[in-house]
C-alpha cells in the first residue's frame, strides 16, 4: 500500500477499525486521523520560512481536506441519527 513506507499511526487506526466493520469505530478513527492531518497542515502553514508558492498550495490542499472532513461529519450524523444540517466545527 505505501511501498516500503511506514504506515502513519492514525492511518493504522483506520485500517484496524475497518477490519472490525464497526462503522462507529471507523468514524472515530477517521476523526483522529483528521485531527492529526489538520495539526500537520497548521504547523506547516505557521512556518515563516515556507516559500509563498508552497503556502498557496498548502492552503488549497488544506481547504480540500476540510471539505472532505465536512462530508465525513455529514456521514457521521447520518449514521448516528443526528440532525442533517447541524453545523460542525472542525
Amino acid at each position: 500500500m505505501l511501498d516500503g513506507m511506514t504506515m502513519p499511526p492514525a492511518l493504522a487506526g483506520v485500517v484496524a477499525a475497518s477490519a472490525q466493520t464497526d462503522e462507529q469505530a471507523i468514524l472515530l478513527e477517521c476523526e483522529h486521523m483528521e485531527e492529526a492531518v489538520c495539526h500537520l497542515f497548521e504547523e506547516a502553514l505557521d512556518d515563516s520560512n515556507m516559500p509563498f508558492e508552497l503556502i498557496i498550495a498548502l492552503r488549497r490542499q488544506y481547504g480540500e481536506i476540510r471539505l472532505a472532513m465536512d462530508r465525513l461529519h455529514t456521514l457521521e450524523r447520518t449514521l448516528t441519527g443526528g440532525p442533517p444540517n447541524a453545523v460542525v466545527q472542525v
